[in-house]
């Protein structure tokens, strides 16, 4: 039988075989009891969410982006009644962060990668020592709207600064937020920077250096990591899995 604890187990020793310097809380975030039937993956914990898990029979939600983010929170309005659903509900709750960015097969970063067919990857963006994003290798020479379509991000979230080589080999990604690590990246050779946030500083920085940026939004650089997780339980536990889409534009 699989509880919450079981495939806690399984994910922490998948995600953390070492310790992971995060300023997220990973693991289980809200208990729940029994045997867990049906598996609920997104990229954020919010309302809609859990509604969307609690009408499909999900009894356990395991997120991205959960609900504790290093300092305490009195449980009002909208964390109350996140957790209130979850609790009434019996679903239960796991997060994994900063360990389902930087994961070499199911983390956001690789699995972008992989979309792209690069290979060698090579750890970037560093996080107290914690390799968070790659950089990797693709198999020709492609241009950069090229490489964005295979991406599949809508138009509304995608923004791409094209100030460097026109076709590129190779690619450095860090999902999310990650536009603070650029000259990291720049500095390690990438010919182009994927990332999910378009912070107005890096224009400047990439015009000026002839570097090539695209923006692929915060949610859409995020979905990889938790729909390879989901198929990762679904195929090793062979437990039924829905993901639940709750885009932002962001």
């Amino acid at each position: 039988m699989q509880t919450i604890n079981t495939i806690n187990q399984i994910l922490t020793e998948l995600l953390m075989s070492s310790p992971v310097p995060d300023f997220g809380y990973n693991g289980i975030q809200v208990e729940n009891s029994g045997e867990i039937k049906k598996v609920a993956f997104a990229v954020d914990v919010c309302e809609e969410t859990i509604e969307k898990a609690i009408r499909s029979k999900c009894n356990l939600l395991i997120v991205h982006h959960g609900l504790f983010w290093g300092k305490d929170l009195p449980i009002t309005g909208g964390h109350y009644r996140r957790i209130k659903a979850l609790i009434e509900n019996n679903v239960g709750l796991l997060a994994y962060h900063l360990p389902l960015d930087g994961h070499p097969e199911v983390g956001n970063n690789a699995q972008i990668l992989k979309k792209l067919s690069a290979s060698n990857f090579k750890p970037c963006g560093f996080h107290k020592g914690f390799a968070v994003g790659y950089i990797g290798e693709l198999e020709k020479p492609t241009e950069i709207v090229d490489i964005a379509k295979k991406l599949e991000i809508p138009s509304d979230s995608l923004k791409i600064l094209p100030f460097g080589k026109k076709e590129v080999t190779k690619v450095g990604v860090l999902s999310g937020g990650g536009g603070h690590y650029f000259q990291e990246f720049v500095d390690a050779g990438a010919e182009l920077f994927i990332t999910g946030d378009a912070e107005h500083i890096l224009y400047h920085s990439a015009k000026e250096q002839n570097a090539n940026i695209i923006f692929g939004g915060h949610y859409y650089t995020e979905i990889w990591g938790v729909q390879a997780l989901q198929r990762f339980i679904a195929k090793e536990l062979s437990i039924d899995t829905e993901f639940i889409s709750v885009p932002t534009g962001l």
